[in-house]
C-alpha cells in the first residue's frame, strides 16, 4: 500500500507499507522465508529550478522493518533477527548539458549507522548489514532530451 500527500505546492508526504502473510494449509503453519512487515515514509521537498541546475530536491526517508515472528518453529538455523529502522537522505537535480539531460543525486543511507540484520539475507548467519554509507549517482540521458523527465 502506497500514498503520497502533497502537503503544501513543493512539500510532499509519502508512506508505504508492505505486510505479507503466509500460512500453509497443509501442515497447519507458517511458511519460511517470508519478508518481515515493512513500514517507510518520506518527506520530499522540491526547490524548483536555480540557474542551471532543474527540479532541485531534497528528501529524508524513515524505513522501519519489524522482527518475522511468524516462521515455523525449528525451521532456520538461527532465530529471526530483530527489527530495525533506518534513516535516510537524498539531494538531486537535474541538469541539460549540450542538449543532454543529466540527473545528479546524492543518498546517504542508514545515517544513524544501525547495526542490524535482515531476515532475507542470508548472510545474516555470519555478519551484520552494511553501516552508513554514501552514493552519489550520474545518469546522462541520450538521445532526444525530455524535460518532463522525473527524477528517479
Amino acid at each position: 500500500l502506497s500514498a503520497t500527500y502533497r502537503l503544501v505546492d513543493s512539500l510532499s508526504f509519502t508512506t508505504k507499507i508492505s505486510m505479507l502473510y503466509a500460512w500453509n494449509k497443509t501442515i497447519h503453519d507458517y511458511l519460511q522465508l517470508i519478508p518481515s512487515n515493512r513500514f517507510e515514509n518520506t518527506l520530499r521537498y522540491g526547490f524548483g529550478d536555480l540557474g542551471l541546475c532543474k527540479k532541485i530536491y531534497v528528501s529524508v526517508t524513515d524505513i522501519y522493518i519489524s522482527k518475522q515472528s511468524r516462521v515455523p518453529a525449528n525451521s532456520d538455523y538461527a532465530v529471526p533477527p530483530s527489527g530495525y529502522m533506518l534513516l535516510n537522505a537524498n539531494v538531486g537535480f537535474s541538469v541539460l548539458l549540450r542538449k543532454q539531460l543529466m540527473n545528479i543525486s546524492f543518498s546517504a543511507n542508514n545515517l544513524l549507522n544501525t547495526t542490524y540484520r535482515d531476515y532475507m539475507d542470508r548472510f545474516r548467519y555470519f555478519m551484520d548489514e552494511p553501516g552508513r554509507n554514501f552514493t552519489l549517482r550520474v545518469r546522462v540521458s541520450f538521445g532526444t532530451p525530455n524535460h518532463n523527465e522525473s527524477n528517479n
